[in-house]
């Protein structure tokens, strides 16, 4: 009697400590499948994001191309009216040297020697140096507004080249996804498996009590 008492009290401890094992392996295992569906999940969210981080930039680009644009209108506009301010101080120094022409000529002054012709060097020198002076200003105008285009351009095409980046990464967010996806199906199924061992090893305890019992009766 005592051996069957002992060798039913160590089968059941055996299964006890066995099932328990089992039992912690198969937790360890659920928890592991929870993990991969989370990281399936947040994956799936940081997709979203990135996608909508990227409509925000297309719409950045887009008001990128219209600074652009308005900014190439901008420098052809100031590089014509410098074209027109040349022209009005051409025109100027013209009118002024033929007025004082006409003038001196007027007077019966000779205009070809003297202090008349030095008086109209000095006319034409001075309406030259007006006529550089502007067109040193209309060009520095013209320099900044086309530089300025041009950085507006190069705005535009670094947005476009980061929203092709941010593109070219989203598959990136589906196979991540996917393989989270196949670890945890792959977690589910051992899971499943270890449960079903659980059971059994619970069974096998019921089992061994049973008969335990069984034989107490039948002594």
């Amino acid at each position: 009697m005592g051996n069957y008492v002992a060798g039913i009290v160590t089968s059941v401890a055996k299964g006890i400590s066995g099932s328990g094992e089992v039992y912690g392996i198969y937790y360890e295992a659920k928890q592991q499948q929870y993990s991969y569906e989370l990281q399936e999940a947040l994956t799936w969210r940081e997709k979203q994001e990135a996608i909508a981080k990227i409509e925000l930039k297309r719409r950045e680009a887009a008001f990128l191309k219209q600074n652009a644009k308005e900014a190439g209108i901008e420098a052809g506009y100031i590089e014509r009216i410098g074209e027109k301010k040349l022209k009005m101080q051409q025109k100027k120094n013209d009118a002024t040297a033929s007025a004082a022409f006409a003038r001196m000529a007027k007077s019966g002054v000779a205009m070809n020697w003297g202090s008349p012709e030095v008086m109209l060097d000095d006319l034409a020198d001075a309406g030259a140096s007006d006529y550089a002076w502007v067109k040193f200003q209309s060009d520095v105008d013209t320099w900044q507004a086309q530089r300025k285009a041009r950085g507006a351009r190069q705005e535009h095409g670094m947005a476009l080249a980061g929203i092709h980046m941010m593109e070219q990464q989203l598959p990136l967010y589906d196979l991540q996804a996917k393989l989270f996806h196949r670890a945890a199906r792959e977690s589910g199924s051992r899971t499943n498996y270890l449960r079903k061992q659980v059971a059994v090893s619970l069974n096998n305890i019921s089992s061994s009590l049973s008969s335990f019992g069984g034989g107490m009766g039948g002594s």
